[in-house]
């Protein structure tokens, strides 16, 4: 099927760029001058004019890159209302240079400005509704186009018929034919009305086209015509030859091949002689699938052969003119380059001054250090006040416990007196208790001796009585026997009688014995109190040669610290005469302060700029989404920026996919990730080199041509991993890959491993081994497959015990996760990365992308 494609308006953006660049007429300055000038230069608002005349020019020699890096700078230093006219430049060179997502990006920050301005709003939303349909963002574009209609309608019908020819194109695309041919209608009309010739032929071709896409090739014949009659009418030699292509094309579609070869030869008729290529080129390609329908082959091969020769003509120029734009650039930055070094060595001259300069700020340094020195000993001077302060007061309150502490001891003495005195007095008590108890025992014991004396007296007279009596028994019978009797009853009443008088006796013992026992037990007591009070004395007498100590050790205490207070006083003296000095140079220490915060509050806001300007290089999400559909990337940088990048595009009908890791981290990773990003942009979207082995090798010749590596013997590079894939009908696509160190990892439906393409054991930059060649790899991948790019900021990131991630590590989570969806997949192995981290830093940058086909 041929491509209908020559209906797209590029007018608004062009026309204005061309008015622009001849209103502009610039001053008769070199790049020398400019160059010097921004050099020298300190006014802010001076470097920003600078900066702007100097993107003007670099525009004006087509060098649009430089151009671009001009204006950009100029824009960050501008003022509000300067912005608008800076703006406008840097969007027309971003779209000169082919940049339409950074022109965007530019012109929406311009519609900001803009929006209160009916006019310059409309034009600026034209401008981006236009850049977002050749970047083939299809509703994007609808979405301005229909917001310039609602809030912005257009001043005449010109205008309406062109915009509402971008409307019906655009729902086209989207294949709504019905909405297209009903806003083709209006701009039909609008065209109509505006009486412009082309306008109308536009519209009819456009509606054309749209029945011809739907297989309506009668109604689309009827536009065809219209267009036809009105091309030749006003002697339009392209559109009518351009109409007669529309027409075969149209009739070649319904196989209706003489016809169709009858306006192909009217349109190549009229085109040869006006060397209009691009009709030619559709001409050529028509003419010769026309003869192959017909069956005719050799006619066929002859128009292909004529359709190769025109399209190498027109890639020849195109060539041609990159070349040309190329060396034009390369010049350019040499030059540049050139000044900039004589700029170096004009500063190298300088650095003399600046060393003296150093050296006093080094010299001031010491000042401070010695002011802090100072500051410091002032610190323990006070410190040692204190301290002997502190100490005076421990005196006292040592002096005082020992008051307190003799005052007891003497109390206790007099306390211990009196005790020793009750203890005598007791025990002297208890003494004479004893006596009288042992007094009364005696005598008890004598009364129960004289007691037991009188009965046996007693007994030894009955006794007698009885032996006097034994010798009266023979001869007085009876008196015997009654005074035997009477004996007898006396006996028993005497003993009754001892017998009580012995138990009063033993109970009057039993009672001595009883109070033996106290005062015994009452004399134990006295002995241990006495021990007690012994030891108390003990104690009292070690407390006293304690305090002794102490205060001979205070004594010594303070005459080291008079010591000490008039060396103190001495030190005092010498500080106050060096402060006298330090205070000279206090001021000047002061704006030096200044002077660094500023520099260091210059410096951030700096490092801020590059971490906005590296974020604008990376892929928007609407490109990320578009192109990749379902992914994830996961980006950390060590730093505020990163030394990883990612690059996507799609050029013609290939999708590249790159994930670069540049030399190093934070500022100078940075500087490489936008010079390497800048040379991608350069290889594969102007010189159109498509293989990834070939890029590869380019970005070897173009890092060390940039770094000129072989003078200065930088090393600076990069690794990379470069994915080039291609549709295929089934949803499989065709990947073909080559690695600067780096691997491609994918896994494949239904499966249970993670395959891998290794990358070359060869980097980017710097000398490299000339005999290992960088490698194309395929493969084919179907539909769901997954595949993963990246640095090795993960892999090789280590645990507090100092052991790697891995790589293998790395695929084992990809495999475990590889059924989940994207974002899962991301969440999952980022909590993966950051638990092995824990209790470290992170050592590198960390890029990784992963993709569901």
């Amino acid at each position: 099927m041929i491509k209908f494609y020559k209906y797209l308006i590029f007018g608004v953006v062009f026309s204005f760029l061309v008015c622009f660049l001849q209103k502009n007429n610039l001053k008769a300055q070199n790049i020398s001058e400019l160059l010097t000038a921004l050099n020298e230069e300190k006014s802010t608002q001076k470097r920003t004019d600078l900066c702007v005349e100097i993107g003007l020019l670099y525009q004006k020699e087509r060098a649009y890159q430089k151009s671009v890096e001009y204006f950009e700078k100029a824009t960050n230093t501008a003022k509000t209302d300067e912005k608008d006219k800076i703006l406008t430049y840097l969007g027309q060179a971003q779209s000169l240079q082919g940049d339409y997502t950074k022109a965007i990006i530019t012109y929406k920050e311009l519609l900001e400005i803009r929006k209160n301005n009916q006019t310059k709003a409309r034009q600026t939303l034209g401008i981006i509704a236009d850049l977002e349909k050749r970047s083939e963002n299809y509703k994007e574009a609808l979405a301005y186009y229909e917001d310039i209609l609602k809030n912005y309608p257009p001043q005449n019908q010109e205008q309406s018929a062109q915009i509402y020819n971008n409307i019906g194109f655009l729902y086209r695309k989207l294949e709504d034919k019905d909405k297209s041919l009903e806003i083709l209608g209006k701009a039909l009309t609008s065209a109509k009305e505006s009486q412009k010739p082309q306008a109308i032929i536009t519209t009819l071709l456009n509606i054309g086209v749209t029945h011809s896409t739907h297989k309506n090739y009668k109604v689309a014949q009827d536009y065809y015509n219209q267009a036809l009659n009105i091309a030749k009418k006003n002697n339009l030699a392209i559109q009518t030859a351009e109409t007669h292509n529309y027409i075969s094309a149209n009739n070649w579609l319904q196989t209706k091949n003489e016809i169709a070869l009858e306006n192909v030869e009217q349109a190549i008729k009229i085109a040869e002689p006006l060397q209009a290529d691009d009709i030619l080129l559709v001409s050529y390609k028509l003419l010769s699938d026309i003869y192959q329908q017909k069956g005719e082959f050799r006619e066929a091969q002859e128009a292909y052969k004529m359709y190769e020769k025109t399209k190498s003509k027109r890639q020849e120029k195109i060539q041609k003119d990159q070349k040309n734009a190329l060396e034009t650039q390369v010049n350019i930055e040499k030059k540049e380059s050139e000044i900039k070094t004589l700029l170096a060595d004009k500063d190298r001259q300088t650095s003399a001054l600046k060393q003296s300069e150093l050296e006093k700020q080094q010299q001031q340094q010491v000042i401070v250090l010695k002011q802090q020195e100072l500051d410091l000993f002032k610190a323990n001077q006070a410190q040692e006040k204190m301290k002997f302060a502190n100490q005076a007061l421990e005196q006292k309150r040592i002096e005082q416990m020992l008051e307190i502490a003799q005052r007891k001891l003497q109390e206790d003495k007099q306390n211990q007196e009196i005790a020793e005195l009750q203890n005598k007095q007791l025990l002297k008590d208890a003494q004479l208790k004893e006596k009288e108890s042992q007094e009364k025992e005696q005598k008890a014991r004598t009364a129960l001796l004289e007691k037991d004396k009188i009965l046996q007296d007693q007994q030894l007279k009955d006794e007698k009585m009885l032996r006097e009596s034994s010798n009266w028994i023979i001869s007085l019978g009876g008196i015997c026997l009654l005074l035997v009797l009477l004996g007898l009853g006396h006996t028993f009443w005497t003993n009754s009688k001892l017998t009580k008088q012995k138990k009063e006796i033993e109970s009057k013992n039993l009672i001595l014995n009883t109070k033996n026992d106290e005062i015994a037990k009452q004399a134990q007591e006295l002995e241990q109190k006495n021990h007690e009070m012994l030891a108390i004395n003990e104690e009292l007498h070690q407390n006293q040669e304690e305090l002794e100590a102490q205060r001979e050790y205070i004594e010594t205490t303070n005459k080291d610290l008079q010591k000490k207070n008039q060396k103190l006083i001495a030190n005092e003296e010498i500080l106050k005469k060096a402060m006298e000095k330090l205070k000279a140079s206090e001021m000047e220490l002061t704006k030096i302060n200044d002077n660094l915060a500023e520099r260091d509050k210059q410096i951030t806001n700096s490092i801020k700029a590059a971490l906005t300007i590296q974020e604008a290089i990376l892929p928007y999400q609407q490109k990320l989404d578009s192109l990749l559909n379902d992914f994830f990337v996961i980006y950390r940088p060590k730093d505020v920026v990163s030394g990883d990048f990612y690059w996507l595009n799609e050029v013609e009908d290939r999708t590249f996919l790159i994930a670069v890791d540049c030399t190093g981290h934070g500022v100078p990773g940075a500087f490489m990730s936008l010079i390497a990003n800048t040379l991608l942009d350069k290889i594969i979207r102007v010189w159109h080199i498509f293989s990834p082995k070939d890029i590869l090798n380019q970005m070897q010749h173009e890092v060390s041509t940039v770094l000129r590596q072989d003078d200065t013997g930088n090393n600076n590079g990069m690794d990379m991993a470069v994915i080039c894939m291609q549709k295929n009908e089934n949803g499989s696509r065709n990947i073909t890959f080559a690695g600067a160190k780096r691997p491609f990892y994918f896994i494949l439906p239904n499966t249970n491993t993670v395959g891998e393409l290794e990358g070359d054991r060869k980097s980017i930059g710097g000398f490299q081994n000339a005999d290992i060649q960088f490698t194309n790899k395929t493969i084919i991948l179907p539909k769901n497959s997954l595949l993963y790019i990246g640095s090795d900021g993960m892999p090789d990131q280590n645990n507090e015990k100092r052991k790697r991630f891995t790589e293998t590590k790395l695929k084992n989570v990809l495999l475990e996760n590889a059924t989940l969806d994207m974002n899962t997949q991301k969440e999952n192995l980022e909590n993966a990365i950051i638990t092995h981290m824990t209790n470290t830093t992170q050592r590198d940058d960390m890029l990784w992308i992963g993709v569901r086909i």
